[in-house]
């Protein structure tokens, strides 16, 4: 006989199927066992998270704010204010899960999140300048990295219910399988919820990062060098490990300038220990990571 529950976890744990097909099968037993908490997450990763509502943590992308030039194209944007760093290098995105897979696929290394006209007009007005297009380029794999948090939170789900004794033989449940899954509370945990902003994005029920502050900045350099020296053993993606050492050298000539641009530098160190989390099974990556609280405040 057939367990619905066992092919989910057969798909989960295959590569090769989609995630939006295998969304589809979990919303089957979701809505059959009436786990409405499931159904509901479920129906907003197929279907896009609606404007308003509560986005899980991880649906926060990182990536670098670039201004476009008309003779030289996007060009970093260099911040004066590190809360203003900090807050426009990252965006909660409310995509489907369909729409992921379609960057994912595309062979591009990087996408880009737009920002709102109103906040475009604050920045350059703050910078300034003249009114311009700003974006989010974000490196193509944080859409990998929600796409697996996706597959591997369905997986526990599936193994949580085997382990329940609820299995949906021949693609139906019994009165038992039902009451169980009933008085079992299934929940989900995503270290949120958080809402999306873009000025105020990372402050409120977002996860922990890691700034420097004060004159220790400095010290940086020797775990910058390190970093530089292990990326060919993280583990990382082609497109990944480039951007990781594009970052840290970024850092490393601030290091090297008479004044450097501590703004500038929590930037990019947000982009880098977002590019490490994603590694952070890595043997190499997790020695590495161990010293980060040696440089940095917990914020």
């Amino acid at each position: 006989m057939s367990s619905l529950v066992l092919e989910v976890q057969r798909d989960a744990m295959d590569q090769k199927v989609r995630v939006s097909d295998l969304l589809r099968k979990a919303l089957v037993v979701a809505r059959k066992l009436r786990i409405a908490e499931f159904e509901t997450w479920i129906n907003h990763e197929l279907r896009g998270y609606p404007e308003g509502h509560d986005y899980p943590a991880y649906r926060r992308m990182h990536g670098q704010l670039k201004a476009y030039n008309l003779h030289y194209g996007w060009q970093p944007v260099m911040f004066r204010n590190p809360d203003a760093a900090r807050d426009l290098s990252s965006r909660l995105v409310s995509s489907t899960v369909a729409q992921l897979e379609a960057s994912v696929n595309g062979g591009e290394a990087y996408g880009m999140i737009p920002v709102d006209d109103d906040v475009a007009f604050q920045i350059s007005a703050d910078m300034d300048r003249p009114p311009t297009s700003f974006a989010l380029h974000v490196p193509i794999n944080e859409d990998v990295r929600i796409l697996d948090t996706i597959r591997n939170t369905v997986l526990d789900w599936a193994l949580r219910l085997e382990a329940d004794g609820i299995l949906g033989e021949n693609l139906s449940f019994t009165s038992e399988e039902k009451k169980t899954a009933e008085a079992s509370h299934y929940t989900l945990v995503f270290h949120g919820p958080v809402t999306n902003s873009q000025v105020q994005q990372g402050v409120e029920g977002s996860s922990q990062t890691m700034e420097i502050t004060g004159a220790d900045f400095r010290e940086l350099g020797p775990l910058v060098d390190r970093l530089l020296a292990s990326t060919s053993g993280l583990g990382l993606i082609k497109e990944s490990q480039q951007e990781l050492e594009a970052q840290l050298n970024s850092i490393r000539a601030q290091l090297a300038s008479k004044d450097p641009a501590l703004g500038f530098i929590n930037a990019c160190w947000r982009i880098v220990q977002g590019l490490m989390l994603n590694v952070a099974g890595n043997v190499v990556a997790a020695q590495i990571m161990q010293d980060f609280p040696k440089y940095f405040a917990i914020r």
